[in-house]
């Protein structure tokens, strides 16, 4: 066990850095139990001939720390423990030390650093917001002091949650990079830990992250049980959120704001928003909005709440409002929706990501690409 202490930013950092997994087994390591091994034992800090002597025979500089980050990786409680205060073949050593990611953890915490920092503002501005204490006005003024670009900031509707357990709430673009290497969490799965993907022609691909997934997907993968299909949805719409973000901006005016609408206002919904199916889905009359469906007695409310919307019909739906921004580069703010379909009895279901956008004050919402 090591002696060296770490703080919860540094060891979130190597755990994101190494992908959540061990450095010597590659298997997926438990955020809140993992270890951080010293590749040169710390135990040679307590001999320094026997130090020096070895950094000479590595070629390593005097300056070189055995409890910096230069020989610090994460791994598996077992795999640590099994290794102890052995000292690996100068030939293992070199091998391993190659494969650290120094510069990569430094700026990982850095970039923790900022972003907890970002975030401590965003919930007092809020607070004084929503007590009166500051204005608009004034918010946006410190923000602007305080971040350099409060136009790079987007607050969640619906929170972007993690395997580790941890929520986010807002999302700064400058986040968006270190986002992509968090391993996703499958909705209450908390104990699935990444999805296996199947390829036509490769072997089969184990992924975590939205980065590993849209790799994965780039060359061909895809989910090819029911399982991994229903799996791949949280894949698919955090992913497609990311992406969308990226591009995204802070709309100039709004005819979803003042009076706020979204899901609940059915009459708005656009029936394109509607999932088809092979033979599962309505015709392709235009025009047509979920309230039309509903007095037909088409579909079903099963659920409703402000950004939440779960109906039924030739198929089961589910929407989620995640965020309101530009999507669209018109200077008009847009609603990001999660979206999930299911076969009425039976096993088939998947999910993604879509756009409402509305161009009036009278118009109904459309339905934009991404």
């Amino acid at each position: 066990m090591s002696k060296q202490k770490f703080n919860a930013i540094q060891r979130r950092a190597m755990f994101e850095v190494y992908s959540g997994k061990c450095f010597y087994t590659t298997v997926a390591l438990d955020i809140a139990s993992f270890h951080i091994e010293h590749i040169i034992p710390e135990s040679m800090g307590d001999d320094p001939k026997a130090l020096k002597e070895l950094l000479q025979r590595l070629d390593l500089p005097e300056t070189f720390d055995i409890f910096g980050y230069e020989n610090l990786v994460p791994t598996a409680p077992n795999a640590n423990m099994k290794k102890g205060d052995a000292l690996f073949s100068d030939t293992n050593i070199r091998f391993y030390l190659s494969l650290v990611k120094k510069d990569e953890v430094l700026n990982r915490i850095e970039l923790i650093k900022t972003t907890n920092n970002k975030m401590k503002l965003v919930v007092m501005l809020k607070g004084a917001l929503e007590s009166g204490k500051l204005t608009w006005d004034e918010v946006a003024a410190i923000a602007d002091q305080s971040t350099g670009d409060p136009e790079e900031t987007f607050h969640l509707i619906h929170k972007l949650k993690f395997f580790d357990d941890t929520e986010i709430e807002a999302i700064m673009k400058s986040d968006i990079e270190s986002l992509r290497d968090r391993p996703v969490r499958m909705g209450e799965n908390t104990f699935i830990d990444g999805l296996t993907l199947t390829h036509n022609e490769l072997p089969d691909r184990h992924v975590r992250t939205t980065r590993e997934y849209d790799d994965a997907v780039a060359v061909g993968y895809y989910g090819y049980t029911t399982y991994a299909m229903k799996m791949e949805a949280f894949f698919i719409q955090q992913s497609g959120l990311l992406h969308a973000l990226e591009k995204a901006s802070i709309p100039k005016s709004s005819f979803i704001a003042s009076p706020r609408v979204g899901l609940t206002d059915l009459h708005l919904l656009p029936l394109d928003l509607f999932p088809r199916f092979g033979e599962s889905g309505f015709d392709e009359t235009t025009g047509l909005t979920y309230q039309d469906k509903l007095n037909e007695g088409a579909i079903r409310v099963l659920a409703s709440r402000h950004n939440y919307l779960k109906v039924d019909g030739p198929m089961g739906q589910q929407l989620i409002e995640v965020v309101r921004a530009d999507f669209t580069g018109d200077g008009l703010e847009d609603i990001l929706l999660f979206t999930y379909r299911w076969a009425i009895g039976g096993t088939f279901g998947h999910g993604g990501v879509a756009i409402l956008s509305r161009k009036t004050s009278d118009g109904p919402f459309e339905l934009s690409s991404i």
